[in-house]
């Protein structure tokens, strides 16, 4: 054993070890949000690559596949992509025009409902006003025809 080990006394000893208690929690605390950042950093490499589905020893899928980022803006751009021979301004003047078709028809249905329904109230009016006394004065007619 060298000879300035046995001269070190108890403070000393504790001293070392107090200095690489302290070393070893700044390590700890500086390491910490590295690690994380590294975490985040592959996190993102998997997003951006995509994740290949996992299959367990008797192969059924315990996670679906994630695609990456790049296939994922291929499909979007295959569901907004015109697929046929026409152009999306042609697609949309066709979509416009049945909305016109619909709402005209949809305007006649609803004045075709205000007519009925002032023809509906009309009708109530008149019963009530010129049928119900009507038959109100026949029924005392016969009531009274009854008595005699």
């Amino acid at each position: 054993m060298p000879e300035w080990v046995t001269n070190l006394t108890v403070g000393e000893i504790v001293l070392f070890l107090a200095g690489v208690g302290g070393a070893v929690a700044g390590a700890v605390k500086v390491l910490k949000p590295v690690r994380q950042f590294i975490k985040k950093l592959g996190h993102l490499a998997e997003d951006w690559h995509g994740v290949p589905e996992r299959v367990d020893g008797s192969g059924q899928v315990i996670e679906p596949a994630r695609p990456g980022v790049m296939a994922q803006l291929e499909t979007l751009r295959a569901q907004v992509q015109n697929s046929h021979k026409t152009n999306l301004r042609e697609d949309l003047d066709a979509v416009h025009d049945s909305v016109k078709v619909v709402t005209q028809r949809l305007d006649a249905h609803i004045a075709t409902t205000e007519e009925r329904r002032a023809k509906a109230d009309e009708l109530s009016r008149v019963v009530k006003e010129d049928i119900v006394p009507v038959a109100a004065q026949l029924k005392e007619q016969i009531s009274e025809g009854k008595e005699h």
